[in-house]
């Protein structure tokens, strides 16, 4: 999955102190909604359904690492 949000250039979405200088805070806030909603889209529905509340793709990230540690 991390190699997905590399590719896609989403992963800087996981670290909220990496927010490139020159990006708005409109467009900041659309690369997470792309980052969350690429994760969303590869979980299956009974994972997404303990995940689903987390509103930021590193509190999201991190969730899933605590469940499939």
């Amino acid at each position: 999955m991390g190699d997905l949000l590399v590719n896609k250039e989403q992963w800087d979405a996981m670290n909220p102190s990496t927010k490139p200088i020159p990006m708005s805070s409109k467009d900041w806030k659309k690369l997470h909604r792309k980052a969350r909603n690429t994760i969303h889209l590869f979980l299956s529905d009974l994972v997404l359904l303990n995940v689903s509340r987390e509103d930021s793709p590193k509190k999201l990230w991190e969730k899933l690492g605590n469940l499939y540690q």
